[in-house]
């Protein structure tokens, strides 16, 4: 299969920025002023001494040692951007029932009443006076900064990308699709070689940080029916810190899926860590880029997939673990109940954020054109469902996502990159469907998929939904009629 790649040199990446449908044109004229990607941090610094040093006096730079990072304070001068504070941004769409108190303002929004929905400011503004924390507020721009470059340094070589890329059959997570994943680890390397090539240092990784930044100034844009205009909208010069944080989780997951002697533990870059540490740094750093989502307020199907992937990524870490804190360290049971905790809070943010961009109710098969991402969002959906109906079973506790509130249609019988295909492939594809959405029956072949699977479970989590409500419910009529 042929795919188009936009690959944006940095020198061209500014002027590509403005003219993207014309929203970050629209902020220029609310008087928003966008700071050029590839910024050099040098050009940020004020013609002062350094800290760290007398009369001018520059600190040394570290011994060439064996490792692959090096760290430099490069914040012990560094300002933010003129005028942040002032900036103002449109906000990401959310979903908004018929009883919302929006919902009569939704029609005429433009000239009726400006409600302030689509507006928010920048995420280290002050709207409250000074904050207690001052600079050091954790959503200032500085530590923002501070904390995207941190977890932009364990970004893997090439080398090992490629790897994990070629071992991608023993990870399966909906929310992370191969094809998708490939593209935009592709564009990743294409965009911003010269800042990932060699030895990782901060500078080089302050500039992919600037292109960050830059791009969370912007609600994700609509998805286009193209595969591959669609993926280029989070990818490349546009890649955004859900999509770097869906990479972050795939990195983790495949080192997981990894054997514990498997030589990519002992590389220079890895500085000693086992597998479990070395998948529970990217499961960190991909905790940063969800915090950075939260920060500027961004909502949307690539947050909640994010969401997703990185509660798999966890609890892969923490579940043989939590385990073993039960059976040999009894002293230790406070720090599972929190692991226990802190997955429960990061459940439940997943179904808010799920609810919030809409997962819940996508168009009908009916009514809508097949596309890679309308499939792309009724699978992540469908699995969201089911994990929360597991969820429910193993704690005991209530179902969020119900049959009442969702509609839950099953996702299409169809292999993970059929979608991807030209648009008259994808057509013979389809046809090999019945109406139900189920592989035509053929005896020749018994080949099912991953989407094969996920459909069988919605049925079953369905049963077992209504079996939850009788198990957890109060006041609930269990008799024998109805369970018949």
């Amino acid at each position: 299969m042929t795919r188009k790649t936009a690959i944006i040199s940095p020198q061209q990446s500014s002027s590509v920025s403005t003219d993207q449908s014309g929203q970050l044109q629209s902020l220029q004229s609310m008087g928003t002023s966008h700071p050029p990607p590839f910024q050099s941090p040098a050009e940020l610094l004020p013609e002062t001494p350094s800290r760290k040093g007398q009369n001018g006096a520059i600190a040394p730079e570290l011994p060439a040692i064996q490792k692959s990072v090096i760290k430099r304070d490069i914040f012990s001068t560094w300002k933010p951007k003129a005028g942040w504070s002032d900036m103002i941004f449109r906000r990401s769409a959310r979903y908004y029932g018929p009883t919302s108190f929006a919902a009569i303002f939704s029609e005429h929004q433009e000239d009726l009443l400006d409600i302030g929905e689509d507006i928010r400011k920048h995420p280290g503004a002050w709207p409250f006076g000074v904050p207690l924390l001052g600079r050091e507020r954790p959503n200032g721009p500085t530590a923002r900064t501070k904390q995207t470059v941190k977890a932009l340094l364990n970004i893997p070589s090439r080398a090992v990308c490629e790897m994990l890329l070629a071992n991608f059959d023993s990870i399966r997570e909906t929310s992370l699709n191969p094809v998708m994943v490939s593209h935009c680890i592709t564009n990743l390397w294409s965009t911003f070689e010269a800042e990932l090539s060699g030895q990782r240092e901060e500078e080089p990784m302050a500039r992919i940080a600037d292109v960050l930044f830059e791009n969370e100034e912007t609600p994700l844009a609509p998805s286009p029916d193209d595969p591959t205009e669609w993926m280029n909208t989070f990818t490349g010069s546009n890649i955004r810190f859900e999509m770097m944080g869906m990479l972050f989780c795939f990195f983790g997951l495949g080192f997981m899926s990894l054997q514990d002697w498997d030589p990519v533990f002992k590389a220079t870059e890895n500085d000693g860590r086992d597998r479990k540490q070395t998948a529970w740094r990217m499961k960190e750093c991909a905790g940063v880029c969800l915090k950075m989502c939260d920060d500027s307020e961004t909502v949307n199907y690539l947050v909640t997939a994010l969401i997703q992937s990185l509660k798999r990524l966890e609890t892969s870490c923490t579940g043989d673990d939590s385990k073993q804190i039960l059976q040999y360290s009894p002293c230790q049971l406070d720090a599972n109940n929190k692991i226990a905790y802190s997955i429960r809070r990061l459940h439940g943010d997943l179904i808010t954020t799920s609810i919030t961009s809409g997962l819940h109710r996508l168009p009908d098969y009916a009514t809508s054109k097949v596309t890679a991402a309308s499939e792309y969002k009724r699978r992540l959906f469908c699995a969201i469902y089911c994990n929360d109906k597991t969820h429910a079973s193993l704690n005991g506790t209530p179902p969020l996502l119900t049959r009442l509130f969702c509609d839950v249609q099953p996702c299409l019988d169809l292999p993970s990159e059929a979608t991807f295909l030209p648009e008259d492939e994808l057509a013979l594809e389809l046809n090999k469907l019945d109406v139900n959405g189920w592989k035509k029956s053929d005896r020749s072949d018994n080949t099912y998929y991953s989407a094969t699977i996920l459909r069988i479970k919605v049925q079953v989590c369905t049963i077992r939904e209504e079996i939850l409500e009788l198990a957890l419910g109060v006041n609930v009529d269990g008799s024998e009629t109805r369970i018949k």
